[in-house]
């Protein structure tokens, strides 16, 4: 069972890119299926973290790999200069504070990493599922407009 829940997980995150968006524009419609892959990805563990679901080390840990892999670096590629689009939700702030944007996206990877390496029980990953939700909502509140 644990198997057929972690691949289905990490299915998930990576099919997510899929979903359509009210965007035209590529990068954008890109991005927001990244963060919706994020939301879906914290909304799961954290019935873990909150006693609502067994712990499962595996579906935290690929998850968190995900986040990782799909932040920093790679999630400040899809926010190219003048990428704003009527279907997205980011706020032109986003390029006026470019440096601080890049380093919440940097922030969030570490996050990520950190619970990935962490995830083997509830108690050392807790920690670092807070600072990944902590990192998310800081991020949101200057940058994403709604």
């Amino acid at each position: 069972m644990k198997f057929i829940t972690t691949g289905f997980c990490a299915l998930s995150l990576i099919c997510g890119m899929a979903v359509a968006h009210g965007s035209e524009n590529e990068q954008v419609k890109q991005r927001q299926d990244v963060m919706e892959s994020y939301e879906d990805y914290l909304k799961a563990i954290g019935k873990m973290f909150r006693g609502q679901k067994e712990y499962d080390a595996s579906v935290v840990k690929a998850g968190a790999e995900q986040m990782r892999d799909h932040s920093g670096s790679y999630l400040l590629s899809l926010f190219p200069s003048a990428s704003e689009d009527k279907g997205s939700h980011a706020k032109s702030l986003i390029w006026e504070q470019w440096d601080d944007f890049s380093d919440q996206a940097n922030d969030l990877q570490k996050a990520a990493a950190g619970l990935a390496a962490n995830a083997d029980t509830l108690k050392s990953a807790k920690a670092y599922y807070r600072e990944v939700a902590s990192t998310c909502k800081g991020c949101h509140r200057p940058y994403k407009s709604r």
